[in-house]
């Protein structure tokens, strides 16, 4: 427990650096390589996004009002002195020894005069100033004093201590700007901290790490501590790859009124050249066989394409292995013998390390929807071999249920699984009484469920790989209410989804992406509009 408290120290020391200081040295600026940085937009568009969401709210016109009234306050010496059109900014930096951690608020300044006498009359803050035009003031229920310094168009405010605002340690706006139009942006970057403090927390984080290593929980196998160790090395290599190799790491938040998204985003930036750049470059857009049998464009879509690392393949090949015997033990002696070929010929699949799945859901004509699953396999005509030879020898009314080579198309047998009558209620409404169609290709597995089945699974049987990211969620919430299980609910959803969405095609969308190339990147997304609908969703069953 002491090493993982001295582990998380250490990593406090470097990202934040709010510890006291020595006066920094000339020849050693840490803000020349800032370790943080965060800047939020200008009051100015601080409102313009409030607008905007004020009006997807149903607040449009109080919105306004209040807006409105903020923006008259605001005037040639800004809003209370105050500039309304320049961001707000936070930086943090250290010294290659360690000891000079400075770090500053920066807030906009229209007219120094102006937002004096605000903190004054409004705050009570009478602020003493030294010879270098440094001010001190204390703030209630804050433990140290706090300084600030006019310069640049900007209040720099720090504590606890004055040396942070020399001015050899000011960096100007300009210099610390982020080329970002986010509403908020934080960047920690890697890079800079100095190897010094890298190497001390890694020592740390390792000491930890060996201490888990040795433990051992009960029941584990010497397999299964073996890969716990694997885990753990993957790890600390992970780790020390990241400190070492990231240029930078990037938090986004926003509200863009122009393209009606609200959005958050983390990025990881590798070095140029560096192990992880290779490794972000290796996501982007590697070929998919789910992605090209289930239609991309369905209004929900999921598909999930990559590869185990190895310690985690071996995890799983592991874990594969145990369920199989598991299974195969508790079965019917009877079934064992077929049980052990259809695992047999799925394992590969299982084990391949291979991650390349999809599921599209695709509405139909009579307000129904049609599901889609695919998988990629290694040996998909083995896989259907075995269960069919399983089939042949199940009970009679197994059999009766299902359909081997109810079509063709070219050499590829369609197969159906009659289960529409066993669906339940809900489930009968969204998909009809229809029956599971599956195929199997060489390359892929492809299943479907609905009125469209069997249309989509001869249209799957044609697919070429295609390329996609990691991971890419869409969810359509237009096809989605569909599902909704109470009448009442999915009536005036239906009714409150064509009111909002039919003006504008799309909006209906909330996507979570994971993709690579020149960084690592996830996103989520989701059009403003659906808050439109949300807020109308929110009378449901509320009486007047």
């Amino acid at each position: 427990m002491r090493n993982w408290l001295n582990c998380l120290k250490c990593l406090m020391v470097m990202l934040l650096g709010l510890t006291s200081s020595v006066a920094a040295r000339a020849e050693d600026n840490p803000l020349e390589k800032p370790i943080l940085l965060v800047q939020l937009q200008s009051i100015e568009e601080i409102l313009n996004r409030a607008e905007y969401i004020a009006g997807l709210a149903g607040k449009e016109e109080e919105g306004k009002q209040v807006l409105g009234l903020v923006r008259s306050m605001a005037g040639a010496k800004g809003l209370e002195g105050v500039d309304i059109k320049k961001p707000f900014l936070v930086y943090a930096g250290v010294s290659s020894d360690g000891q000079t951690m400075p770090f500053a608020v920066m807030l906009p300044i229209a007219d120094e005069a102006s937002f004096q006498t605000m903190l004054s009359n409004r705050l009570g803050i009478e602020p003493k100033k030294d010879k270098e035009g440094i001010l001190t003031f204390s703030i209630p229920n804050v433990p140290v004093e706090v300084h600030a310094r006019f310069a640049n168009g900007y209040l720099y405010v720090s504590a606890p201590d004055k040396n942070n605002l020399s001015s050899k340690l000011l960096p100007k706006p300009e210099q610390i700007l982020l080329k970002d139009s986010s509403l908020i942006s934080v960047s920690v970057q890697p890079s800079n901290i100095p190897d010094m403090l890298k190497k001390l927390f890694l020592g740390q984080f390792e000491t930890a790490l060996a201490e888990a290593k040795k433990k051992k929980e009960p029941n584990e196998t010497p397999e299964m501590h073996k890969l716990k160790e694997q885990a753990i090395d993957q790890v600390t290599a992970s780790v020390k790859q990241f400190l070492n190799e990231a240029q930078a790491v990037r938090l986004k938040l926003d509200a863009d009124s122009k393209t009606d998204d609200l959005s958050l985003a983390f990025e990881i930036e590798p070095l140029k050249d560096s192990a992880l750049a290779k490794y972000a470059g290796s996501l982007k857009n590697k070929l998919s066989w789910s992605g090209a049998a289930v239609d991309s464009k369905s209004p929900i879509y999921f598909n999930m394409n990559f590869t185990l690392p190895d310690v985690l393949k071996e995890a799983v090949s592991l874990g594969m292995d145990k369920a199989m015997a598991d299974a195969l033990q508790k079965g019917p002696p009877e079934q064992r013998m077929e049980a052990e070929k259809i695992f047999k010929a799925v394992m590969p699949t299982l084990k391949s390390g291979i991650v390349d799945w999809a599921i599209g859901v695709q509405p139909t004509s009579d307000g129904k929807l049609t599901a889609s699953f695919a998988i990629k396999t290694i040996n998909g005509k083995e896989i259907e071999a075995a269960l069919k030879e399983a089939a042949a020898k199940a009970p009679a009314d197994v059999r009766s249920l299902v359909n081997l080579d109810a079509e063709k198309v070219g050499d590829v047998n369609l197969h159906e699984l009659k289960v529409g009558s066993s669906l339940d209620a809900n489930a009968k409404r969204v998909l009809g009484e229809s029956s599971l169609w599956f195929a199997f290709k060489n390359d892929f597995l492809i299943a479907s469920i609905g009125p469209d089945a069997n249309k989509a699974v001869k249209a799957a049987l044609g697919a070429q790989a295609v390329e996609a990211v990691p991971m890419k969620l869409e969810v359509g919430v237009k096809a989605l209410v569909r599902t909704f299980e109470k009448e009442t609910e999915r009536k005036a959803a239906e009714k409150f989804a064509k009111e909002v969405f039919d003006q504008k095609p799309g909006s209906d969308k909330i996507s979570l992406n994971f993709e690579g190339g020149d960084k690592i990147r996830l996103k989520f997304s989701m059009k403003g509009t659906l808050i439109k609908f949300f807020v109308k969703m929110s009378t449901v069953g509320k009486v007047d």
